[in-house]
């Protein structure tokens, strides 16, 4: 509506249609939480196809994985290939198969990547609810 007035003012013509424009829609970027503690350990396969294809497809999506501790492997799912994923490395980063303690991963997020936390990020977390830290802090940072 703005600039059909602007054109009609410009040009001091009534403007025989409307001039319509579509606004961009914006993406929210993601941050993917995998749990990856010993009752996940049957879905290893789907976790690193998850954090591949989402890599993949959101270029400024940010993957963590944790169990105890919360560890950054966005640059682990840089690769152009899923073939390419070093699971090695991955395997490295973070203590699989330990226990879950996703109040403290939240707490970890927040307080280290902060700056992430954000209107335009959502936040997608893989888990199977299996808790065994603090529920009150679960429940703060939730």
């Amino acid at each position: 509506m703005q600039r059909t007035i602007r054109s009609e003012i410009k040009y001091s013509i009534e403007s025989p249609y409307l001039l319509k424009s579509v606004r961009k829609i914006n993406k929210s970027n993601l941050i993917l939480l995998c749990d990856v503690s010993g009752s996940m350990k049957d879905f290893f396969k789907e976790y690193i196809l998850l954090s591949f294809f989402i890599k993949k497809n959101i270029p400024k999506s940010e993957i963590f994985h944790f169990s105890t501790n919360l560890r950054k492997v966005t640059n682990l799912f840089q690769v152009t290939s899923i073939y390419k994923v070093n699971v090695r490395k991955l395997a490295l980063a973070v203590s699989y198969g330990s226990w879950t303690k996703i109040g403290e991963a939240l707490y970890m997020l927040r307080r280290s990547f902060g700056d992430l936390i954000h209107r335009n990020n959502s936040i997608l977390i893989f888990s199977d609810r299996w808790d065994l830290g603090d529920l009150e802090l679960l429940d703060r940072e939730m």
